[in-house]
């Protein structure tokens, strides 16, 4: 696995994912019930926080981008990617090496705490593709 910067760190994830918007958005859904308070017993931690390794996650720094009705080439998902276009190629290799042609989703968090993720961990049909420079 490529390392991770010490800046500008975005974890991406790319794939297929027909389930409906609201259970799609779901996996992301934060628990403001208990008003912060991540030890609460009733606290429920969501499904991206999970992977991540975090209890909540800071919504200025994700990128849950609009699912496509139908799969299309991963390079029209990769124009809204906040990743530093000299890492493109790079982002474009590990879809080839994870057999991704084409994709109808993309998915980035900017973090360098995000807890080790294995390439091509799957996220309800997206792909773990690694840790890229940010733009």
């Amino acid at each position: 696995m490529k390392e991770c910067y010490k800046e500008d760190n975005v974890h991406v994830w790319l794939g297929v994912n027909h389930e409906s918007e609201e259970d799609y958005l779901n996996h992301f859904s934060l628990d403001y019930s208990t008003e912060g308070d991540f030890d609460d017993i009733s606290y429920k931690i969501c499904d991206f926080c999970k992977i991540i390794g975090f209890k909540w996650y800071d919504e200025d720094r994700i990128g849950i981008i609009s699912r496509r009705d139908s799969n299309i080439a991963i390079d029209e998902l990769l124009e809204d990617v906040a990743v530093d276009y000299s890492e493109l190629n790079n982002v474009r290799e590990r879809c080839f090496d994870l057999g991704i042609k084409k994709a109808n989703a993309l998915l980035w968090y900017s973090s360098e705490e995000v807890k080790e993720i294995e390439i091509g961990y799957d996220f309800f049909g997206l792909k773990y593709l690694g840790c890229f420079k940010g733009d």
